[in-house]
C-alpha cells in the first residue's frame, strides 16, 4: 500500500509544491504522487493500493522518455489533488547532467485492469481516472493504450486528455 504522500502540497488554490525535487520543473499538482515513474521504460507496476496521496500513479518525462511500461491491476482511490493515473509530458529539467540525453515523451504505455475512483475531487477539475496531458509545444504523450479499467467518481471524466501551449 502506498498512502499519505500529501506533505508537499500546500493549499488553498492554487496548489503549490514547495521543496520540489530537482527534476521537477513547475508541475504544481505533480508532487505527492503515490508512485512516480520518470525516465523509465519496460517496467510493470502491478497490484498496488494507492490512496490518500496527492495523486495516484504518475508517468512523466521530467528526466527522460518514459515508454513501454505496463500499469495493471492497481487500485488508485481517494487521491484528492490529481488523477488516479497520469501520463504527462513535461519540459526536461535544464539542470540535468550533459550525459543524460534530452529525450522526451510518455509513449506506448499500457494502462489496463486498474480501478480509479474518488481522485481529483478536492480542487475543481483536478483529476480524472486516467489523464493524458502535454504541457506545451514539442512535448509528447502518444501511442498509449487505456483499456479495461474501472474509472468512477473522479473530478474529471474517466479518461481525460489536455494539451496546453506554453505562454
Amino acid at each position: 500500500m502506498v498512502s499519505n504522500n500529501l506533505a508537499l502540497v500546500v493549499t488553498p488554490p492554487p496548489a503549490k509544491c514547495p521543496g520540489i525535487p530537482g527534476f521537477e520543473t513547475s508541475e504544481d499538482f505533480d508532487c505527492g504522487e503515490g508512485i512516480h515513474l520518470s525516465g523509465v521504460d519496460h517496467s510493470t507496476v502491478s497490484g498496488n493500493l494507492i490512496e490518500n496521496n496527492a495523486g495516484g500513479i504518475l508517468l512523466s518525462d521530467d528526466t527522460g522518455a518514459t515508454h513501454d511500461n505496463l500499469i495493471i491491476g492497481n487500485i488508485a482511490q481517494n487521491n484528492p489533488f490529481d488523477c488516479g493515473i497520469t501520463l504527462a509530458s513535461h519540459p526536461l529539467d535544464p539542470n540535468l547532467p550533459p550525459e543524460i540525453p534530452p529525450t522526451r515523451g510518455v509513449d506506448n504505455n499500457t494502462i489496463s485492469g486498474n480501478q480509479s475512483s474518488g481522485n481529483g475531487v478536492a480542487v475543481f477539475g483536478a483529476g480524472a481516472g486516467v489523464g493524458l496531458f502535454v504541457a506545451g509545444g514539442g512535448l509528447e504523450t502518444a501511442g498509449n493504450v487505456v483499456i479495461d479499467n474501472q474509472l468512477t467518481n473522479n473530478g474529471l471524466p474517466g479518461v481525460a486528455s489536455l494539451c496546453r501551449a506554453k505562454p
